[in-house]
């Protein structure tokens, strides 16, 4: 009897703790799940965060240079001032505290020549949506056939959450400012950015990464 109670209390101890531990264990993804489950829009944070973990990888910021230099060649070669192209980005997920996992994001790039000088900006454009195809996509990344079953399990209540109307879709629209990177229910489309980009590069304003890693190396040194 001492036992079996010893064991409703471990029980309902964990009950009681689970949501917290989830929460501590996973604070960004959980974050985002209460936006989902309460209707409201997450805060920008999330972008910030998300921007700064690509900025912090050396394949993405290899994108946005190459992208650059290309555009600095047409510039020259034919005189063409800007330049926008689709990548598909394979990234690992570190920004939604999961580390082993990867995913394959549509990230756009323009760049701008001026005044001889390459301004340029990038789009992602990431659903916070039902997305039938993520099933099979993150379970075959599992090792082990309890991952898969997991992760299956996990996925599917994702997507019934919108089926039954609990979870309500939220867009990541990510660049590299603040300014231009917002939450919302839709997506912005990409006419919409590059009208956007546009008047910012011809101000004279935006980034340009060819020295990003350069100056990145000697901000560490010191």
């Amino acid at each position: 009897m001492k036992k079996k109670y010893v064991y409703l209390c471990l029980i309902l101890l964990i009950f009681v703790l689970s949501p917290s531990i989830i929460y501590l264990t996973f604070p960004n993804t959980s974050k985002l799940i209460i936006s989902l489950l309460t209707h409201t829009l997450p805060n920008s944070s999330h972008l910030s965060r998300i921007r700064n973990d690509l900025l912090e990888q050396d394949n993405f910021i290899d994108i946005l240079i190459k992208h650059e230099e290309e555009t600095l060649n047409r510039f020259k070669q034919r005189g063409e001032k800007s330049f926008v192209k689709k990548y598909i980005y394979k990234t690992s997920t570190p920004m939604f505290d999961i580390h082993a996992f990867h995913d394959y994001w549509e990230t756009w790039v323009r760049t701008d020549v001026i005044n001889g000088r390459p301004l340029t900006s990038f789009l992602i454009r990431l659903g916070l949506i039902k997305d039938t195809n993520a099933k099979s996509f993150f379970s075959n990344q599992c090792t082990f056939k309890i991952c898969k079953s997991i992760m299956k399990s996990i996925v599917s209540v994702y997507n019934k959450m919108f089926d039954w109307g609990i979870f309500k879709p939220i867009r990541l629209n990510i660049t590299e400012l603040d300014e231009t990177s917002f939450v919302s229910r839709n997506r912005i489309t990409k006419t919409e950015w590059n009208e956007m980009v546009k008047k910012i590069h011809q101000k004279g304003s935006g980034k340009t990464f060819i020295n990003f890693k350069k100056n990145s190396n000697c901000s560490r040194a010191k």
